[in-house]
């Protein structure tokens, strides 16, 4: 906004120039206000400046833990680390050419202690004897199934095969049910070859008496434990409409726990009589002690659970898991000497990760530690685990131990074998060589390493969108204290109008005044040019006294 003042040159009444004072103006021809519109941030409690600047403290708090989350999820490893977890790897390596060797399932060895286990439980359950058969005998009668022998004469299963058809005869969750289901609702389900499902009634044994005694003693202590929460509810109202709280809630606790107790017995009871089963069964019949079909394992159990899902059922599979069981013998025995050789495997897998994950903490502990209090040490910085430092240096040393190994079962699977790379038996060789384990964790390790690197691209999303939201309230914050700006500006504007319109106002009082003047003074000259000179004289002489 520009102001410009004429300047008055003359003031003489005898001169039309004193008319230039009406020449005095007030220029606001370039007065312009520029205003640009922002969106207003929905997250904003309030305009004002106090409010942005707290929603700046939050957001700058959120942007400190997103850097250090990337901090976490960034790789810091430098050749030195990579030098020691190549290292690693070749001594895990060569511990397991040497210490662990090729697969060795030692089924005598395990058959030894499973027989043992199920002694030690008979004993523990009350056996008095020191014979296998006589222990499996005696957890059979303690902890009798009833349908355990159901399959026979209904084609839905044989004596080979029904202890891995029968669901309830699975060491799993789904075979604790299925045997929870017998003792309640007297159905039994098998899985055949086929993968078909097969729903069996039960009816009593002779130790169960009839089958409406058997529903009876299975069903009363939920009815039991039915009423009795029923009785809780009740008094808990008569109590609350007397004294007009609550019971407290350690007692009514208590009471609930008590009132569902008898229920819970019966489930116990179930659960403990189908692992006694299981265990009876674990080395065999009672006439084929330490040999024969026992149960099946977990994982070949629940594969065969798997296997009866479509549309899996309608493959080779539950053809193929019931080849592995009957044909090939593979039941939890066989799987506990696999479990054994798995955990020999995991030596060298512990060896390289012990290593790896020493060095790590010894070598950061030392550069934290460097000029610095013990106080002020960063342990999240020196910890081994938890970054994606130590753990892009576990895929090294994994991937490095892996590539030995696999070079270790070729080269003495091919000495073994004469070099003749038609033999089958080279690469059977070659497989039993491999370490299972070390290709598991090395597949574990990729896999957290991407999941790392995909987890800091996101983090560093949010941080840009934090930041951008940090900008936003700092551009608020900005146009906030433009805005008095603004304001204090149109009151200057509207002060500056004022003054004009006075100044307009105090020029035509003046030009009015001067006129008036004007006309009086040639008023006066007409009268005195009217007078003769002794008129004049005594006026003369009239102003001087």
């Amino acid at each position: 906004m520009q102001v410009r003042f004429m300047q008055v040159l003359k003031l003489d009444i005898n001169d039309s120039s004193y008319n230039e004072i009406n020449n005095i103006s007030l220029d606001t021809s370039s007065l312009g206000v520029e205003y640009e519109i922002l969106p207003y941030p929905e997250f904003l409690e309030s305009g004002t400046i106090n409010s942005i600047e707290r929603e700046q403290s939050l957001i700058d708090d959120k942007i400190e833990s997103l850097n250090s989350e990337i901090e976490r999820l960034t790789n810091d490893a430098d050749s030195m680390d990579y030098i020691v977890s190549a290292c690693s790897g070749v001594v895990a390596g060569l511990v397991d050419s040497f210490f662990v060797g090729e697969w060795n399932l030692d089924i005598a060895s395990v058959h030894k202690k499973v027989n043992k286990f199920i002694m030690d439980y008979a004993k523990r359950k009350g056996y008095k004897g020191d014979r296998l058969n006589g222990a499996i005998n005696f957890l059979e009668n303690k902890f009798p199934v009833a349908q355990d022998n159901i399959w026979k004469g209904k084609g839905i299963s044989s004596a080979i095969l029904h202890h891995l058809e029968d669901i309830a005869h699975h060491p799993t969750i789904a075979g604790l049910m299925a045997a929870i289901i017998v003792v309640f609702f007297r159905a039994a389900f098998f899985v055949g070859k086929d993968g078909e499902w097969h729903a069996v009634f039960v009816p009593a044994t002779m130790k169960e008496g009839s089958l409406p005694m058997a529903l009876v003693k299975a069903w009363s202590p939920i009815v039991i434990s039915g009423v009795l929460r029923w009785l809780v509810y009740v008094a808990e109202s008569k109590y609350v409409e007397k004294e007009g709280h609550d019971i407290p809630k350690p007692i009514r606790k208590i009471i609930i726990a008590l009132s569902y107790s008898p229920a819970v017995i019966e489930i116990l009871k179930v659960s403990s009589d189908w692992f006694g089963h299981l265990v009876s069964d674990m080395g065999g019949s009672k006439n084929t002690a330490g040999g024969g079909k026992g149960v099946a394992g977990v994982f070949l159990a629940l594969l065969k659970e798997l296997s009866s899902i479509r549309p899996l059922n309608s493959t080779k599979l539950p053809q193929f898991v019931s080849d592995i069981y009957s044909s090939k013998g593979f039941d939890m025995r066989h799987e506990v000497a696999a479990l054994e050789m798995l955990g020999k495997q995991t030596i060298p897998i512990i060896v390289n990760e012990s290593i790896v994950r020493t060095f790590y903490f010894v070598r950061h502990l030392l550069i934290e530690k460097e000029n610095k209090e013990w106080s002020a040490i960063n342990w999240s910085k020196v910890v081994p685990w938890g970054n994606r430092t130590i753990v892009r240096m576990i895929t090294i040393s994994s991937g490095v131990f892996c590539a030995f190994d696999v070079t270790d079962a070729a080269i003495r699977s091919a000495i073994k074998n004469g070099g003749n790379i038609y033999n089958p038996k080279l690469y059977t060789d070659f497989v039993l060589r491999l370490n299972f384990v070390g290709i598991g964790r090395f597949c574990l390790a990729v896999g957290a390493d991407i999941g790392m690197g995909v987890k800091r691209s996101k983090v560093i999303q949010e941080r840009q969108h934090v930041m951008n939201q940090w900008l936003l309230l700092q551009n608020a914050k900005i146009y906030s204290c433009q805005a008095g700006m603004w304001e204090e500006a149109a009151d200057a504007d509207a002060a500056i109008e004022e003054l004009q319109r006075a100044t307009e106002i105090a020029v035509i009082s003046l030009n009015q005044g001067i006129v008036k003047a004007d006309n009086q003074m040639v008023e006066v000259c007409t009268r005195l040019s009217e007078l003769d000179d002794e008129d004049c004289g005594e006026l003369l002489n009239e102003l001087n006294s």
